[in-house]
């Protein structure tokens, strides 16, 4: 390809100044047009293989329309700490970064995130009002129906309804064996076996993000190979968490 390409080689320090360059120049423009009080639009994001990255917005009006500039996209400051105070202090170092005049007290009108614990006592500690994320709210609001009339729906059904209870009480005893495993699997010594045998990392389900249990499944789906050959001889607390053939097959079947 280099061939149809004219421009000059650069180096990779020439490259990552220009990048900064670039950066200040953005920062400066949103800078100037943010205005004095405004909301921040916040989420975290996790690679699977331990980085995890918090995403802040800028949410103000402006001619009738909503602008929402990011601001910053990058790990907390303590990336070993997720607290809600680690949180505040992530926000006040971002907007000390387009003014220094600018902090949560005297910038932010409200928070935007989702309805965790972690957020809502940052909200409490900010004192400002936390506006859920709908997603996660109506997420919440199904899983409180299905637990509040379950029997009930039970009550008016038959052979089929039966048939599901059967195997969703099954489901759960396959998925909580599966994140027991996991979670095992999550400690330094089995962490750092894990890696010499293969490129995968164990997830854990996170209660803000719906398909969460099933990527933990899927991923199960590709440890398994090297969890349950004897060979490996992992330590007991993993090996009796491993699944059975049967069990391997009935997860693999909810998949599909």
């Amino acid at each position: 390809m280099r061939k149809y390409v004219k421009t000059e080689t650069i180096s990779r320090t020439s490259i990552m100044e220009y990048f900064e360059k670039i950066t200040d120049e953005v920062r400066t423009s949103i800078q100037n047009e943010l205005p004095a009080k405004f909301g921040i639009i916040f989420d975290g994001w996790s690679d699977g293989s331990g980085a995890h990255l918090v995403a802040i917005f800028a949410s103000y009006m402006s001619q009738d329309s909503v602008m929402t500039p990011l601001l910053a996209c990058a790990p907390l400051l303590d990336e070993e700490s997720f607290t809600a105070f680690d949180y505040k202090e992530y926000f006040e170092s971002t907007l000390k970064c387009y003014g220094a005049h600018r902090n949560v007290e005297n910038s932010v009108q409200f928070l935007t995130g989702d309805n965790c614990a972690v957020n809502k006592l940052l909200g409490r500690i900010c004192e400002k009002p936390l506006v859920g994320c709908a997603s996660h709210r109506l997420h919440l609001a199904s899983k409180y129906f299905l637990n509040t009339h379950g029997m009930r729906l039970f009550k008016l059904t038959c052979y089929l309804f039966q048939l599901f209870s059967f195997v969703l009480q099954i489901s759960e005893v396959l998925i909580s064996k599966v994140y027991d495993c996991m979670k095992k699997l999550r400690t330094l010594k089995n962490s750092a076996k894990l890696r010499k045998l293969c490129k995968f990392r164990p997830i854990l389900p996170v209660v803000t993000r719906w398909l969460s249990t099933y990527n933990m499944l899927a991923r199960y789906m590709e440890l398994h190979p090297y969890l349950s050959d004897v060979g490996n001889r992992w330590e007991r607390a993993v090996a009796i968490k491993v699944l059975s053939v049967e069990e391997f097959q009935t997860v693999e079947t909810l998949l599909n």
